[in-house]
């Protein structure tokens, strides 16, 4: 007989395997890893400077991280909450899958050998990030200055007289133009209209307006 051949029974765990496998192939989702701030870094409810800061990372605090877009923000879960940061300032921020395991299918005919389980796992890099010195980007020709540092993010459009602030102890857009600022941080927001001679403070609890 020009070789041994043999029938695989079809036991519980084989059977499970086969209503659970498709092909033989079998993937875990993506898991959570650990990364490290490189410095202060806000915590905001979704990914971008435009939503709400929830909470403040130390430089060097380890975090959880669960998925990063391709806009360069991770979600992550830190200190039994979560949310979003930068992932520029992250050591190790990037997507990590587990191992992919194949198994041999159920109820089929096995030349022995029977092939042994494969388990294939991604080795993963190691990247080592230093604090970023501020950067300074200037348009002549649009009249606009773009300031990015450990502090926050300034950005200036000399030509529409407009002025957008984003740092640790808050934010404030200043539109010369229309004579409107808007201030907030972790105590409220203060809106102020120069033209109509009106300032409005809302500090979560009460709202005052004022008249000139």
């Amino acid at each position: 007989m020009p070789g041994y051949m043999k029938t695989l029974p079809v036991t519980g765990t084989l059977l499970a395997i086969g209503l659970v496998i498709s092909g033989g192939l079998l993937s875990a989702p993506a898991y959570a890893y650990p990364a490290e701030a490189v410095t202060a870094l806000n915590v905001r409810t979704g990914p971008g400077v435009k939503h709400k800061r929830i909470s403040t990372l130390a430089r060097y605090e380890t975090v959880d991280v669960r998925k990063c877009t391709s806009t360069g923000w991770c979600k992550i879960s830190f200190r039994g909450k979560s949310g979003w940061v930068s992932k520029r300032y992250l050591v190790n921020a990037r997507e990590v899958l587990p191992p992919v395991i194949v198994r041999p299918e159920p109820n089929v005919l096995i030349i022995e050998p029977e092939p042994e389980i494969v388990i294939i796992e991604p080795e993963p890099e190691i990247l080592i990030v230093e604090p970023e010195p501020e950067v300074v980007i200037i348009d002549e020709n649009e009249g606009i200055a773009v300031i990015d540092g450990p502090d926050g993010t300034a950005i200036i459009d000399e030509k529409e007289g407009i002025t957008v602030i984003d740092g640790p102890d808050g934010s404030a857009i200043i539109d010369e133009r229309e004579g409107i600022a808007v201030f907030e941080n972790e105590d409220g927001t203060v809106l102020v209209d120069e033209n109509e001679g009106v300032a409005v403070i809302d500090d979560g609890t009460d709202l005052v307006i004022i008249e000139d």
